[in-house]
């Protein structure tokens, strides 16, 4: 078992010993040479363990990055090819190629993942995970999961539900969420603001047709409502070339574990 260091994660001795505790009342099963204990994990916390995912989360030896907790958001399509699975519905794939249909029968699933390096590379642990539910799937028909009837929420707000239970279990660091530009915008940052306060940081791709604004300065004694925005400085498509900056003869990228050097013009 790998030691974990209580300064990071205060609670991961604590998940350690759950498991460990667990697997000892588990019937070994031999794989080989060594004998492999089968976890139940719905059994977990029937055994007042603690809530499974939470009990794993504090397992993790070292979570955080350079002091923060570093996460990764996205969803994903999982087609299907029967109606009777569960969260399976018609749902909409942006990224469906043209031999595709564009609104598969599918399961939708937003997770959220930990980034981290190991051994030298990064890697994305998954961490958690909800399906999601399009509201005319649950306005035609009622779907319970552990006899509990299901409440429309959108991408945005079960995501933002994973992140607080997952901060939840580490100490209080700043969260640096890492998304695509499905969720790089107010929809997000501004929920976790609410939670986290200025420890919440999102680091997204803007869209390409996305309208930018320099910042609006106040003008004191001017009637009305003052203005929202500055002075429209363009998309971020126009302003791209304008502010990649110039190639430098060298550059070092650590990549598969070493730092590797390319020429500018491989660039």
């Amino acid at each position: 078992m790998v030691h974990a260091d209580p300064a990071s994660n205060p609670g991961a001795d604590h998940g350690v010993a759950d498991l460990q505790s667990a697997a000892r009342h588990c019937n070994p099963v031999w794989r080989g040479d060594r004998a492999v204990a089968l976890l139940h994990l719905h059994g977990l916390g029937e055994a007042g363990l603690g809530p499974v995912w939470e009990v794993l989360w504090r397992a993790i030896p070292d979570p955080l990055t350079d002091g923060r907790l570093l996460l990764a958001v996205d969803d994903s399509v999982n087609p299907k090819a029967r109606r009777k699975v569960f969260a399976c519905q018609d749902t909409f794939d942006h990224a469906a190629k043209t031999n595709q249909r564009r609104f598969p029968s599918a399961q939708t699933i937003a997770t959220v993942w930990l980034l981290k390096i190991i051994h030298g590379r990064w890697c994305c642990l998954p961490l958690a995970f909800a399906f999601y539910f399009r509201y005319l799937t649950l306005h035609t028909r009622c779907v319970r999961v552990r006899g509990e009837a299901q409440v429309f929420q959108t991408e945005f707000a079960q995501v933002v539900a994973l992140i607080v239970r997952l901060r939840a279990v580490f100490i209080p660091v700043p969260v640096l969420v890492v998304c695509d530009s499905c969720f790089g915008n107010n929809g997000l940052i501004k929920p976790l603001r609410e939670h986290f306060g200025a420890r919440a940081h999102l680091l997204s791709r803007l869209r390409h047709n996305v309208d930018l604004y320099e910042l609006q300065t106040p003008t004191p004694g001017r009637p009305g409502r003052p203005r929202k925005y500055g002075v429209r400085a363009g998309t971020s498509s126009q302003l791209a070339p304008r502010s990649t900056p110039r190639p430098r003869t060298t550059g070092s990228i650590c990549m598969a574990g070493c730092a590797r050097w390319w020429p500018s013009s491989d660039w």
